[in-house]
């Protein structure tokens, strides 16, 4: 029945009119202004406004307009009666009314809602309904801080007369604070005193004032106009092939895209250029340099693209495959097999690095250095290789093109490899004949040789009858290979150790590395060369420490930025390794400096007595106690009652 009802009560309501609404924002902080006493709050179109400031975070705003002394209704008596009383009696001279008379009035509008998120400002144009969101709601009132000084002043008046007879001394009573001097702070932060305060340290912000009519008042009503025409926000049928197409750029789209999330994840043009590189890199896994440069905007300059793809994905082949610490978060597992997270960036980059070797790879040479289920294997080959009769070939051709074209990336980018497929051997703890059993490795080398291999599976006529001569026969040593006994392993090498072309670096490059180097020293004060080489590598100069003359350009760098090679003694049960040192930062300690880093020739530990005695016996002085201690906290670590060089003696933890 109440349904009937309702149903009956709406159909009877009759819609009047309709309207297009429209929306506009383009003015952020809209103040209404309402004068409640009078419209317009007595200013007329002649008022001159001299001066308006506002607080926002109080939402208070001050205008003060003149008055026209000269107007009929002007009482000039009583006019110059209150600029007297306000001004007059000011000792300093300062009136509040410069020309001796009441000749201007101050309006002053505070905020009336606690929110006015709900309101907006309504303007008709052509039949459609413009809104703009309000700021504020200020209510304008007249102010009357003149008569406040009139009190002021008064007040100050007869202080001054009483304060002419003399003053009597009087006791003065101190008191402190006591327990309960929280909770008066607490009641003291709610007085209105307190109020006033809070408000009064808030600056005031000075306004320009531009009246009715103006150009600039014209050009701001403006805004209250949507730009946008009726038209545009009609909606137009298209279907969900074109609506995709229309969101995302054809440079931006991803080859082999099937689904609308791989397209809404695309949207990318409004990212930064690395997050682009990232997103792409990420998605395909593998791409030559110029596929990923067809997918970028066109005007993105190439130079930029190849300094950010160094850091995103590692070259392989000419071509990129995106870094594995990218795929694989830390402290995850695979959601197939449940292996973590590590152990795939392992299994990943040993992969990519064997494919710089060769372009076939079978599963066997994989397994025959670490182990992978064939959920995961599968993950990492798929968008890697194409499985062939002969086992997993390599995507892509070999991009010669960029190769040649860029030597440089490829010598540093050779260096990285080489670096981590070291730092795989001690993680996987690999031994040599684990790594000597990649036949497919061995017949690149020794292409003379011809093996046909079978599937991933290994199973070969071929391959097991070498296999059992191996396992009978001694290795044969080879000119890359040193001669080592049988009984004791070592890491591998995988039978290759590949040899780069190393011309002198840049004089630019030199200069990068003495700047980075004499920064990390003048903060550490004392580096060994291990220190400096993981320095180094994590810095952008990696590709420079794989290089084999590296320790020679620490050397040159160093010794042209004012460090010094300490000829120092080690302790005992230590292995020594070059130690760096800098002492020269223009202070009256570098001679002191020098005194202990020579003390440090004869000895490998020493005590500040011993210090204190060198410096009175050599340099003739008094060192403070202040400079030794800070002399042995820069260059020194402390332990068992003895000072040693920072880096020659492990710390217990």
């Amino acid at each position: 029945m109440d349904t009937d009802v309702e149903n009956k009560l709406l159909n009877e309501d009759e819609v009047v009119y309709e309207t297009v609404v429209q929306l506009t924002k383009t003015l952020n902080d809209l103040y209404i202004f309402n004068y409640p006493i009078k419209h317009n709050g007595n200013i007329s179109e002649d008022s001159t406004c001299l001066s308006a400031r506002i607080k926002p975070k109080q939402q208070r705003v001050e205008l003060e307009f003149g008055i026209d002394i000269n107007a009929g209704n002007y009482d000039i008596g009583r006019g110059e009666q209150i600029a007297y009383n306000v001004g007059g009696q000011n000792s300093n001279g300062e009136c509040h009314f410069s020309s001796g008379r009441m000749d201007k009035k101050l309006l002053v509008g505070t905020k009336v809602l606690d929110s006015d998120l709900n309101y907006a400002l309504g303007f008709m144009r052509k039949g459609e309904l413009h809104l703009t969101p309000l700021h504020s709601i200020l209510e304008v009132n007249p102010g009357y801080i003149h008569m406040d000084k009139i009190d002021i002043s008064t007040q100050k008046n007869l202080n001054s007369n009483e304060n002419e007879e003399e003053e009597e001394a009087v006791a003065v009573t101190m008191r402190f604070e006591g327990p309960n001097a929280e909770r008066d702070r607490q009641i003291r932060q709610k007085s209105y005193q307190y109020f006033q305060q809070k408000n009064a340290s808030e600056p005031w912000i000075p306004l320009n004032y531009h009246k009715h009519g103006s150009l600039r008042s014209a050009a701001e009503c403006e805004k209250l106009l949507s730009s946008q025409l009726h038209q545009d926000s009609t909606s137009i049928v298209v279907t969900k092939e074109d609506y995709l197409k229309e969101l995302v750029p054809e440079c931006l789209r991803l080859s082999g895209c099937q689904t609308s999330k791989d397209e809404d994840a695309a949207v990318l043009i409004d990212k930064p250029l690395s997050d682009q590189i990232r997103h792409l890199m990420i998605n395909a896994h593998l791409l030559t340099f110029s596929m990923l440069a067809e997918k970028l905007p066109h005007n993105v300059d190439t130079l930029s693209i190849e300094r950010l793809l160094q850091q995103i994905a590692v070259l392989v082949q000419g071509c990129w495959a995106v870094k594995s610490e990218l795929l694989y978060a830390e402290n995850t597992v695979s959601p197939d097999t449940g292996v973590s997270a590590k152990h795939l960036i392992n299994v990943r980059d040993y992969i990519l690095w064997l494919f710089t070797k060769t372009r076939f790879v079978t599963r066997q040479e994989i397994l025959s250095a670490i182990r992978i289920l064939d959920d995961d294997f599968k993950t990492i080959m798929i968008p890697l290789a194409n499985k062939t009769n002969r086992g997993w070939e390599f995507k892509f051709a070999t991009d010669n093109e960029f190769l040649e074209s860029h030597p440089s990336i490829q010598q540093s980018q050779d260096i990285k490899w080489n670096l981590r497929y070291n730092k795989l051997v001690k993680e996987l703890k690999m031994s040599e004949h684990e790594a000597e059993d990649t036949p497919r490795l061995r017949q690149k080398r020794h292409s003379h040789s011809s093996i046909s291999e079978g599937d991933e599976s290994g199973t070969d006529s071929g391959t097991s009858k070498d296999k059992g001569r191996r396992s009978h026969t001694p290795k044969k040593r080879t000119a890359l290979s040193p001669t080592k006994p049988a009984s004791k392993p070592r890491l591998a090498t995988l039978d290759i150790s590949p040899t780069y072309l190393e011309s002198s670096p840049p004089d630019s490059l030199k200069q990068e590395l003495r700047e980075q180097l004499g920064t990390a020293l003048r903060h550490h004060f004392c580096m060994t060369f291990t220190e400096i080489r993981e320095c180094v590598l994590e810095g952008p100069l990696s590709s420079v420490a794989g290089r084999t003359d590296f320790e020679t350009l620490v050397d040159e760098a160093l010794n042209e930025y004012g460090a010094q090679k300490l000829k120092n003694k080690w302790p005992q049960n230590t292995t020594p390794e070059t130690l760096y040192a800098f002492a020269k930062f223009g202070n009256k300690l570098d001679r002191y400096r020098a005194a202990l880093l020579d003390l440090f020739s004869t000895t490998a530990r020493t005590r500040p007595n011993l210090f204190v005695k060198k410096v009175e016996d050599e340099l003739r002085e008094r060192i403070s106690e202040a400079d030794s201690r800070q002399i042995f906290e820069e260059y020194c670590v402390y332990k068992s009652g003895f000072y040693y060089l920072k880096g020659t003696i492990a710390l217990e933890s």
